[in-house]
């Protein structure tokens, strides 16, 4: 069984510059899987694929990753985590809430998501079923946990780092890009 198979996860099949820099100075090749309407569908297709071939790891990179040199521990396959993450830099002062995970740099073990039941990624929407509340990494945190495995910091990497300004009652509003 070989290692680790990289996915980057996309709705638009673009990669942030950044990312793919990052990418081709560490000698990293990933398959794009794009999901133009669904994040977590994304997510499931690239769950179902890695299953489908023999790899111990499972590393989903968000196409608007920032990685830096601190992203790199999450490529550790020796790390026993059945679950790990890269946070935001300490710069940023932002730090990953297991209740409400949304690190856009997941590894997971083979054997963690194969005793899971389908689908393994689903965001949470509020009573209405319109406006998100969670992010589609909850689901696969909550079952990981539920299995008695925590989620373990191993690295950091930026994420979500350009944004459009969008004037609103003569405000500035900031969102990402691939926000409504």
């Amino acid at each position: 069984m070989s290692a680790i198979d990289i996915h980057i996860i996309s709705r638009t099949g673009r990669v942030h510059w950044l990312l793919d820099s990052w990418m081709k100075r560490n000698g990293l090749r990933a398959d794009l899987i794009v999901s133009a309407y669904s994040v977590a569908q994304g997510r499931n297709n690239s769950v179902q694929l890695f299953l489908d071939g023999d790899k111990r790891f499972l590393l989903q990179l968000d196409d608007d990753l920032a990685p830096d040199d601190d992203t790199s521990p999450i490529m550790d396959i020796n790390s026993d985590a059945a679950i790990a993450y890269c946070s935001y830099p300490p710069r940023k002062q932002v730090r990953f809430n297991p209740e409400m995970p949304m690190p856009g740099c997941l590894r997971m073990r083979r054997d963690i998501l194969e005793a899971m039941e389908p689908p393994w990624f689903q965001p949470e929407y509020d009573s209405t079923g319109g406006a998100q509340i969670d992010s589609e990494e909850r689901l696969v945190i909550a079952k990981a946990k539920a299995m008695g495995h925590e989620p373990v910091m191993v690295g950091h990497a930026g994420h979500l780092v350009e944004v459009i300004a969008k004037y609103k009652n003569g405000q500035a509003a900031f969102m990402w890009p691939h926000s409504k």
